[in-house]
């Protein structure tokens, strides 16, 4: 359910930076791997290349961190883990898509506040790992609900 704090921001603009049909697909394709009980982790082109999302890393990484960082700002605002955390760099095995520690840190206020960003990916990871894997979670939040559904549910959840 959407945090509270948020119930009065206006989504009209979201996604904020890339194609909604390109968020539900990445972030759907995020939570299956969440749930994998092997490989819970992609590097950033297999993403693209599985998710059939028409980027060039060598040319223009844009399109797929402007993707993540839609769908770390729509699981922020639900008061969920970081999806985003499971896509790696090949070679550092680490989140590094532009401002991702940033983002977290400011989303998280004290919860990292001076922690390192290996301490960050590897707690986020964790998280995300638990709560897609758990069945209930799973069924009630897999699907994209738009923010406007969302806060409808949270008026209707406040309805005596």
């Amino acid at each position: 359910m959407i945090n509270e704090n948020w119930i009065d921001y206006n989504f009209a603009d979201f996604p904020f930076k890339s194609e909604l049909k390109d968020v539900i697909k990445v972030r759907r394709y995020l939570i299956e791997l969440a749930r994998n009980k092997i490989i819970n982790t992609i590097d950033y082109q297999l993403l693209i290349d599985n998710c059939g999302i028409p980027c060039d890393l060598s040319l223009n990484k844009y399109i797929i961190t402007n993707i993540l960082e839609d769908i770390l700002f729509y699981e922020f605002v639900n008061d969920r883990n970081f999806l985003t955390a499971l896509v790696v760099s090949v070679t550092s095995k680490m989140p590094s898509f532009p401002y991702f520690y940033d983002l977290v840190r400011k989303y998280t206020g004290d919860k990292y506040k001076d922690l390192d960003d290996k301490f960050i990916f590897l707690n986020e990871k964790e998280e995300t790992i638990n709560y897609w894997k758990n069945d209930y979670n799973y069924n009630k939040f897999k699907d994209y609900k738009s923010f406007l559904n969302l806060k409808k549910e949270y008026y209707k959840s406040k309805l005596p």
